[in-house]
């Protein structure tokens, strides 16, 4: 769910930042990018440890965020059937990178089928739904197009422009869960169960921000279990967040120097 974006968004940073120094000493080159691996391994660790520590939190202890964004987001919720339950911040990606450090407003469908959270990351407010099934499997539909990270074969996103509509991004949503309720649709979410039976997969209600608490517990567990079983990170996902073929051979040095790193640790 959302974390996994500020994660995601948290590397690019750090690569834009090597990009941007542009040291053309091949030598400095390495040492930067070895400072730049030690800091993506140290994150990513941390992130991606395990269950995510979430504290319910008010509004108001955020006053360097604008709430502008926030607020026109709340309205077109509430005037499509998604009202406010409460606001969240992920203390476990606070205390990876303090500087991530945002609020999450979550809000709820009248009938439990769709949760949706809206935050503030880098000046750029990501909005997305997620619907629950009772399989373990997540339906995901986002605008954040800085997650260059690939879910977990039980989180099923789909990342939608940055500039689309919330009404386009909420209706894409319910297009999919609908196809998730027709006969066989258990496989558009890996359900090979339901699947052969035909038999829609159920959907886990979310009514409460204790319900959306629970899902993004479990959720980021899944989350933590697939990047460490990967690695932590793959050198498609490291390329992916290279936007250009000069930060492309950045990348390489960057991709090196992490791989050195977590040799290290497997072998410690």
């Amino acid at each position: 769910m959302s974390w996994m974006v500020i994660a995601s968004s948290a590397l690019g940073v750090i690569l834009l930042g090597l990009i941007a120094f542009q040291i053309w000493v091949r030598n400095l080159v390495r040492r930067s990018c070895r400072e730049g691996a030690e800091r993506i391994f140290r994150e990513l660790t941390a992130m991606f440890d395990g269950e995510h520590v979430f504290k319910v939190v008010d509004r108001s202890d955020y006053p360097e965020l604008s709430e502008e964004l926030y607020t026109r987001t709340e309205a077109f919720l509430a005037g499509r059937g998604l009202g406010y339950v409460g606001s969240l911040e992920d203390l476990t990606v606070t205390q990876a990178n303090p500087n991530l450090r945002t609020r999450i407003d979550c809000f709820t469908s009248s009938d439990g089928r769709v949760g949706g959270v809206t935050y503030r990351i880098h000046e750029y407010q990501v909005l997305e739904f997620c619907t629950a099934f009772e399989t373990g499997a997540f339906l995901t539909t986002t605008n954040a197009e800085v997650d260059k990270l690939e879910p977990p074969p039980m989180l099923h996103r789909e990342t939608l422009r940055r500039s689309t509509e919330p009404l386009e991004l909420l209706q894409r949503h319910l297009d999919r869960v609908a196809e998730t309720q027709r006969p066989g649709g258990g496989a558009r979410i890996g359900d090979s169960v339901d699947a052969a039976n035909q038999t829609p997969p159920r959907i886990a209600l979310q009514r409460t921000l204790e319900d959306l608490l629970v899902m993004g517990r479990r959720s980021t567990l899944i989350a933590s279990q697939h990047r460490r079983a990967l690695g932590y990170l793959t050198p498609e996902e490291l390329n992916r967040m290279a936007a250009d073929p000069g930060q492309e051979a950045v990348a390489r040095i960057l991709w090196q120097e992490f791989e050195k790193i977590r040799s290290a640790q497997r072998a410690a």
